[in-house]
Formats: structure tokens, sequence, C-alpha cells
């Protein structure tokens, strides 16, 4: 865990132009040491917009963060999504993301970000096609995620 990564980021976006920043690391460590929510103070503290990737509505934690960013600049969350609820191959699927929130807890949080007046949607990654043996279904994902997004 790079708890000082807060304060590199600091130090390198102090002389950089402003640019879309990327971060993503909702991982469970994060309701301990809240890396990522520092890293968005600091985004937010020099003007830089931010692009959020995530499996987890742990996101959600740091919303207050990512309005007050989307007022200055711009924010957007994407949720990584590669199957729903009605996917064939569900189970397995599921057993290959074990650890990560299940979808429809991530079009929750996309709900209630979306409400919050963040741009937000869906990312389909990783698509291992064959990898595992099975077809992609992509045709759900679009279906369940829509009507959550703010255009």
């Amino acid at each position: 865990m790079k708890e000082n990564a807060p304060g590199l980021l600091r130090r390198v976006l102090s002389r950089a132009s402003v640019d879309l920043i990327m971060t993503g690391d909702y991982q469970p460590a994060e309701l301990k040491f809240q890396v990522s929510r520092r890293m968005l103070k600091v985004c937010l503290d020099l003007g830089f917009p931010v692009s959020v990737l995530s499996r987890s509505p742990l996101v959600l934690r740091d919303l207050d963060l990512l309005q007050e960013i989307n007022a200055r600049a711009a924010s957007v969350v994407f949720f990584s999504v590669i199957y729903t609820p009605d996917s064939a191959h569900r189970d397995r699927l599921r057993q290959m993301e074990n650890l990560a929130p299940p979808p429809e807890k991530r079009f929750a949080a996309m709900e209630q970000i979306a409400h919050a007046g963040i741009l937000t949607g869906t990312c389909m990654m990783p698509i291992l096609l064959g990898a595992i043996g099975i077809v992609f279904e992509a045709d759900g994902i679009p279906s369940a995620s829509s009507g959550l997004a703010r255009t």
C-alpha cells in the first residue's frame, strides 16, 4: 500500500498542466487507508478533472469530493461490468470476479452517482473471449445500465 501516494501526486501535479487524472483503486484496503479519497482531494485542490474506473460501490463514499471536482472541472465514474443478473454464464463469470461486488450493487451505485449529477456509465472489461470457454454477452450490459447514466 502506497500510503504516501497522495503526497507524491500533489508534488507531480503541482508542476503539471491541468489534464485528466484517471483513478480506480477502490480495493478493500481503501476502507482503512483512504488513499483514493486523499488522491481525489489533491485533484480537487489543484483543479484537475478525474475519471474513476471501479468495480466497487465504495466510490460512493467519495461522492462529496466527486461533486466538488465536477463543479470545478469534471468528474466521471465508470463501473467495470462483464455480466448482468440475466447473463447465461453468470455463475462462471461471478467466479472470475469472486471478490468484487455483484453488478447489481454497481448499477445501484451508478444510479446514485447519476442522481448526484455526475456522468457515469459502464466499461465492459476485461473481455476474455474464449479464454474461459464462453461467448461474451455484451447485449445485456447496455440495457441493464440504460437510464442510470446521466447524459
